[in-house]
């Protein structure tokens, strides 16, 4: 089921709209490499949800000149605040990032936002 699919869901479209542009455009970096993982990396063929906290760390450290994981938790707290990401233990104690809307969410206000680089 889409979150496109009832006005309480178009309110929801919005405010994830509006925290998305309201960050700095590091902030954006990180969701959108965030939303790229998690789509289409090596996660995306996993049956767990999420991504591994210290293995999108280590991505963000390569693209990201050097982002520390102490600075990375900094750039998603206000994505945390307002529940367009989540970090989690999954079963096995693994620490994991996700954001938790579907595909075509995903897309539209994440990877095909204006600001998206």
């Amino acid at each position: 089921m889409s979150l496109k699919s009832s006005k309480k869901s178009a309110g929801r479209l919005r405010a994830i709209h509006h925290v998305v542009e309201s960050q700095s455009d590091m902030q954006r970096k990180v969701l959108v490499l965030l939303a790229k993982e998690q789509l289409y990396g090596q996660s995306a063929n996993s049956k767990s949800k999420g991504v591994l906290f210290r293995k999108f760390a280590q991505l963000c450290e390569e693209e990201l000149m050097g982002m520390s994981q102490r600075r990375l938790r900094g750039n998603i707290k206000d994505f945390q605040d307002h529940d367009i990401v989540r970090v989690f233990f999954d079963s096995r104690s693994q620490e994991k990032i996700m954001i938790p809307f579907p595909q075509d969410v995903i897309e539209s206000e994440i990877l095909n936002h204006k600001d998206s680089s």
